[in-house]
């Protein structure tokens, strides 16, 4: 569900969202990774396998994702009423 929503909110900011296989040299390659959960929401990957992905850090296009995210959320809840 975290991920459908994550998707759908990619999609409404206008930010380039593609769903495919990744293949592991992509995967040691890539600037960001995240992961998704119902109890975790948007997780950043900064270490694989021993390596920093990326700078080592949570990137920007995450940081622009996780805030997007957490206004759906308190809109969602009445919070920002």
């Amino acid at each position: 569900i975290t991920r459908d929503l994550v998707v759908e909110l990619a999609i409404q900011h206008n930010m380039n969202c593609i769903e495919s296989k990744v293949t592991e040299q992509e995967l040691f390659s890539a600037k960001e990774i995240w992961l998704t959960s119902s109890t975790q929401e948007i997780v950043p990957v900064t270490k694989l396998n021993d390596h920093s992905v990326g700078s080592g850090v949570a990137g920007p296009i995450w940081h622009k994702m996780n805030s997007i995210y957490q206004k759906f959320k308190r809109e969602f809840s009445g919070e920002d009423l």
